[in-house]
């Protein structure tokens, strides 16, 4: 049995041979896994934001009737700084037809197209009257 404590009958710890081995999986498991630590943050950041605009999209009806006015969401630039919902910077959206929201929260329904850098793009069905976003 290795043991790392001295236990009286001559075993001082653990051999040479024993660390080497120990820290050969340790370099072979941080090899693996390294090199794809940065694309796995990205996703996750790209999966953050995702969400945000999900939440934005379902907030809509409500924002038209608290702020007392009709939302139209359509083809939005890159640029995500538009009054009807913001997007992360490089995100394109894309309302076919445009999508309006009156002011008691009703919406006229269509197809939203939302397209992140270097993510493949992600298509909602907005259904009248309340355009919850189910994404296809």
């Amino acid at each position: 049995m290795l043991s790392a404590w001295p236990n009286g009958n001559g075993d001082a710890g653990l051999s040479l041979v024993e660390v080497t081995v120990a820290l050969a999986i340790l370099a072979f498991v941080a090899a693996v896994s390294l090199p794809r630590a940065p694309d796995l943050l990205a996703r996750g950041q790209r999966s953050i934001e995702r969400d945000q605009v999900e939440l934005q999209l379902r907030d809509l009806g409500r924002r038209a009737s608290r702020e007392g006015h009709m939302i139209e969401l359509a083809a939005l630039p890159e640029t995500g700084e538009r009054d009807a919902i913001r997007l992360p910077a490089g995100w394109r959206l894309d309302a076919k037809p445009p999508v309006r929201y009156r002011l008691d929260g009703v919406c006229s329904g269509g197809t939203v197209t939302i397209t992140a850098p270097g993510a493949p793009a992600m298509t909602y069905t907005l259904a009248p009257p309340f355009c919850r976003p189910v994404r296809r």
